[in-house]
């Protein structure tokens, strides 16, 4: 759109339109500047990648696929923990508890004995020490 300029008054009227288009082109940059700015942030990265990788059927496949089997294995994790705990509480209930009806039995009125023994009535018998204490029978 270039203008023919033959006078003063067709360059004065030139150098104005120049001016309004430049200022038109700053508002127009700050305004597209600001939206990349915004659009360059983590979270808007991480929605947009997130965004397009859902649209694809291969993806939501895998991703499911990923979420189940990290489930399993939290959930499995969780159960062996639990099936540990459990059996390494047995075995030294176990080794306890033999150890002390052998000391009953090789000792029975010896003082450890009497005292491990009247432990027993300071726990409720759901507790773990109960079950320990509890086998043997009071001498005293």
């Amino acid at each position: 759109m270039m203008m023919q300029i033959h006078n003063q008054d067709d360059l004065q009227k030139a150098i104005a339109d120049l001016k309004r288009r430049k200022a038109i082109l700053e508002v127009e940059l700050k305004e597209n500047f600001s939206s990349v700015k915004q659009s360059v942030t983590p979270l808007s990265l991480f929605k947009s990648t997130f965004s397009g990788f859902v649209k694809v059927p291969e993806f939501r496949k895998i991703a499911i696929g990923a979420i189940v089997g990290l489930v399993i294995a939290f959930v499995i994790r969780k159960i062996r923990s639990a099936i540990a705990a459990a059996a390494l509480y047995k075995m030294i209930n176990g080794i306890i508890g033999r150890e002390f009806e052998r000391l009953q039995a090789e000792k029975p009125d010896s003082y450890l004995t009497n005292v491990l023994l009247k432990l027993r009535s300071f726990f409720r018998s759901t507790s773990p020490l109960y079950s320990i204490f509890g086998r043997w029978k009071y001498n005293g």
